[in-house]
């Protein structure tokens, strides 16, 4: 009986064999996925082929659990065939790790020809099936001018701007070319210099004092300064962290932390 029993366990086993020896290796290694945005002016794929697109909204997930978590990385490619700013919205949720320093936001970037940018999110660590998801939407391509118009906007009782070591006063325009710009701010009179602000919709450019800048078209940037008493705030949106204790045999408890920290710091809209 025992004989018997081992002759057809051999015999599945071998069965199995044969079957995985004549599987064409494409089965065995996933290949990427690749969608087309913007009438093929934009390309994404990702590492991890776990991507859709639909009506323009692309979804990318990571899938995660208790012995492995996967990164997703997708890379995002400027196919028009001249230099262009890419902008997009994105929104990310149940992660464990994300590029991005919030969950969501609007994403610009300036991309040469066959240039490309990068995002990548990973599933968390969990008992059952847990998937990250990354949403990108609203895409947008601009062809870069030459050269843009640049408005400068600040307040000039608390610090003073300069383009490549020329003083520009408030309400001041200066051309820049696709190049590029040095930019710095000095505060004065007690002031604070807070970072370079787009004015078309309050993003944060840079908070150092000095920053180059490669406009892509007309712009305003606003160079925030505010005095001692201010309280002035980046507006950031909310954002939900996870963190892990780990126990026996690499078994993990979730933790929570909504964060609702929309203030970087406190009122910049109104400095700005």
């Amino acid at each position: 009986m025992l004989k018997k029993i081992s002759t057809r366990l051999l015999t599945l086993l071998l069965a199995a064999m044969l079957v995985f020896s004549a599987c064409p290796m494409q089965m065995l290694v996933s290949a990427a996925t690749t969608v087309t945005l913007l009438d093929g002016q934009v390309t994404i794929t990702d590492t991890a082929t776990n991507m859709s697109e639909s009506g323009g909204t692309v979804t990318v997930s990571a899938k995660g659990g208790l012995l492995s978590q996967t990164t997703n990385t997708i890379t995002i490619c400027n196919e028009s065939g001249s230099t262009a700013e890419l902008t997009f919205n994105y929104s990310a949720s149940n992660y464990s790790s994300f590029s991005e320093s919030s969950a969501s936001g609007t994403k610009s970037v300036l991309l040469d020809a066959g240039a490309t940018c990068t995002m990548s999110i990973k599933g968390k660590r969990a008992l059952s099936s847990n998937t990250a998801t990354l949403t990108l939407s609203n895409f947008s391509l601009t062809a870069a001018a030459s050269s843009s118009n640049v408005t400068f906007d600040y307040d000039s009782t608390y610090g003073s701007v300069t383009v490549d070591g020329t003083a520009v006063a408030d309400d001041g325009v200066v051309n820049i070319s696709l190049s590029g710009a040095a930019l710095v701010a000095t505060a004065t009179n007690g002031g604070s210099f807070l970072g370079w602000v787009n004015a078309a919709d309050n993003s944060i450019l840079s908070t150092a004092a000095s920053y180059t800048i490669t406009p892509a078209t007309d712009m305003t940037v606003k160079a925030v300064f505010v005095g001692a008493n201010s309280a002035p705030h980046f507006m950031l949106g909310t954002a939900t962290q996870q963190s892990y204790k780990y126990g026996l045999l690499n078994l993990s408890t979730k933790y929570y932390h909504t964060v609702s920290a929309t203030h970087l710091y406190d009122n910049l809209t109104a400095a700005a």
